[in-house]
Parts: structure tokens; sequence; C-alpha cells
């Protein structure tokens, strides 16, 4: 059978006002339908947020935020329990002396909130995460 049809949308299509195009990935909350694009050139405020709802093809820049260098995400709109209707960021910070994990509520996009960062021993680059939103433990790699 034939792969599915799909359209490419690459980096010059995507930076309408968020700067150069390099970034390490992209992460995207489906259910939001926000991209957030991670790993870029701006070591302070690294992850710059785009609307995929409106124009997919052309999305909509947002803003930035970060502390530190985000190496990788995975953003999760929580659907019920404690955190119902909240979209949050679990955050790998890759910066020498400074690795571990970031959490960001991104619910308001123009009010983005550091939530916790953590970090543990021994850790030496945080590269990405995984989040099991049932036991509520994140798996950083």
């Amino acid at each position: 059978s034939d792969p599915p049809s799909i359209s490419d949308v690459g980096p010059a299509a995507i930076d309408n006002g968020g700067g150069p195009e390099s970034s390490h990935n992209v992460v995207v909350d489906e259910v939001s339908g926000y991209l957030y694009r991670v790993g870029g050139w701006d070591k302070k405020k690294n992850v710059r947020m785009y609307d995929l709802n409106a124009n997919p093809a052309a999305p909509e820049y947002i803003g930035k935020f970060g502390k530190g260098f985000i190496h990788d995400a995975q953003v999760i709109t929580f659907a019920s329990g404690p955190y119902a209707g909240k979209q949050v960021m679990f955050a790998c910070k890759a910066v020498t002396g400074s690795h571990g994990l970031q959490i960001w509520d991104l619910t308001d996009k123009s009010a983005i909130s550091l939530l916790g960062f953590d970090t543990w021993p021994g850790a030496s680059y945080s590269h990405n995460v995984w989040v099991d939103v049932v036991t509520m433990r994140a798996y950083v790699g």
C-alpha cells in the first residue's frame, strides 16, 4: 500500500518572527494545537511557541520562554485529575552544571510559569523525556 500523503512544513514556513531557523526539535500538543520549537539559538529563552489552529501550513508565532537550553520536551494537556484543563510542558534542561527537568504551565500563553525544576545525582545530560500520566512519572534519558 502507498504511504499516506503528507505536506512538509519546514523551518522557513514556521519562522515568521520566532527567530533563526535552527531548532533541535519540534514538540506538538495535538490537543491544544500548539507547536513548540526547542533547542534553538537563544540559550535563555529558547522555546518558541506557534499556534497551528488558524493555519497549520503557516503557524502564527506567539512568543518565547525558557530558562537555559531546553534540549527536548513533552507537552500534555490533562483531561482529568488535579491538572484537568492544564497544558504542561516537561522540558529537559541541558546546561553544563544544571541538567534536569523543568515543568512549565503553558495554559495561559501570555503568562507562562515555571512550576518546578528537579535534578538528580550524577545528572550529566538531560536529552529527552517521556511522561506516564497514569503514574505521573517522568522518564528522562
